[in-house]
């Protein structure tokens, strides 16, 4: 008798707990044509380095794609500089070629999708004021028997 009643309680949950469950079907998307993707590091006093490629879609996978053979270029108000295929997606621009605290644009252009335009600031290099150092004490480490001493920098920017 008494294994009725534990049976009973347990076919119910059963029952139950199998209404909780949902299988969902594929999920299906509209796949979109694939866009460039620009990533840049711009700095006025090193050479300016960008990276093409193409965005994937959420189901990718793959490796990263490059874009080779695109017209990149960057404008001011004043001039217009065209970067160079390195290899593999990257465009550079030779250093000194850029000034900080000017407003530029940068626009690409490739065959198979969509000119892309993007506007920025080059900012402005922090000026350093001055430069502190403080020995704080000697260390007793013999690996090579040289003394190691530790000390403390202190940077102040303007």
């Amino acid at each position: 008798m008494k294994a009725t009643y534990t049976l009973f309680p347990t076919l119910i949950a059963a029952i139950l707990l199998s209404g909780c469950t949902k299988i969902l079907n594929d999920f299906e998307f509209v796949d979109k044509d694939p866009l460039l993707v620009v990533q840049a590091k711009v700095c006025p006093d090193s050479t300016v380095s960008i990276l093409l490629c193409r965005s994937l879609d959420m189901y990718d996978r793959r490796e990263i794609r490059p874009v080779d053979g695109a017209a990149v270029s960057i404008a001011s108000a004043s001039e217009s500089l065209t970067l160079h295929n390195d290899s593999s997606g990257w465009y550079s621009l030779a250093p000194g070629q850029i000034t900080a605290g000017t407003s530029y644009s940068l626009q690409a252009e490739a065959d198979g999708f969509t000119k892309i335009s993007s506007s920025f600031t080059v900012p402005l290099l922090p000026e350093l004021e001055s430069i502190d150092t403080a020995k704080v004490k000697e260390l007793d480490v013999n690996y090579s028997n040289v003394p190691v001493t530790k000390g403390k920098l202190t940077l102040h920017f303007k």
